[in-house]
């Protein structure tokens, strides 16, 4: 996939600053590449059935439905044709209704944000949205770290989720060790993982792997986006 398409890749990236390989894998777990028979729903039936059923986030789907008919009278698009995933993201992307408002990008300029059949619309509508949450090229995603000294104030940091940061500096005083190359002024948040079954790890993370927490809010989502990156090899 890489290697059909390496010229508009490269042309995405150098554009944004997303690499490759991320947007490449983030494409590869949502939909396999965009391969057929995966959005198996009306996305309209979707939302809708949400908004109902779903009493507790009614504001949000009313959200999402404004913004799939408004996406939908933009891109001249009849709403009853979309197909979905079962929670109602569509496109190779799987982006919801907002998302696509937001983020999609007609990167091929013909007038239509397409993000069915158009790859240059897709790669950079993956890779506008990285960029948009704080994507850098090359920049840290995460390390594994060590706590060398617990404390009560330290496991409250460590507990608070990983969109809480502090610098580096600080988690060191606090009693993390967060190896190199991080710097002293890097903004670090943590989450426990299991490397192992039954074992329990801390991972220091970055912004370039919060960026990607924004498309799903999974750790473990966002290290197979990673590890799945590091194994594609131009």
């Amino acid at each position: 996939y890489l290697a059909e398409h390496k010229d508009l890749l490269s042309e995405v990236e150098a554009a944004y600053g997303v690499e490759k390989e991320i947007i490449a894998s983030i494409l590869g777990v949502e939909t396999r590449f965009g391969l057929p028979g995966i959005e198996k729903y009306r996305a309209f039936d979707v939302l809708n059935t949400a908004y109902f059923l779903y009493p507790r986030r009614e504001d949000f789907y009313r959200g999402e439905i404004i913004a799939f008919l408004q996406l939908s009278r933009k891109e001249g698009i009849d709403p009853f044709s979309v197909k979905s995933s079962y929670a109602g993201a569509f496109g190779v992307p799987q982006f919801i209704p907002s998302s696509f408002l937001k983020y999609a990008v007609d990167f091929d300029k013909d007038g239509k944000t397409d993000l069915w059949n158009s790859k240059a619309d897709i790669f950079a509508s993956v890779a506008n949205y990285l960029k948009t949450f704080g994507w850098e090229k090359g920049a840290l995603l995460y390390l594994p770290s060590q706590i060398y000294k617990d404390s009560p104030e330290l496991q409250e940091v460590l507990n608070r989720g990983y969109r809480k940061t502090i610098p580096v500096a600080e988690a060191i005083k606090m009693g993390v060790e967060v190896p190199y190359p991080a710097k002293g002024d890097d903004l670090v948040s943590f989450s426990y993982f299991e490397p192992n079954p039954g074992e329990k790890g801390l991972l220091g993370l970055f912004g370039n792997f919060r960026a990607i927490t924004r498309y799903n809010t999974s750790v473990h989502y966002a290290l197979v986006i990673v590890h799945l990156s590091r194994r594609f090899v131009m």
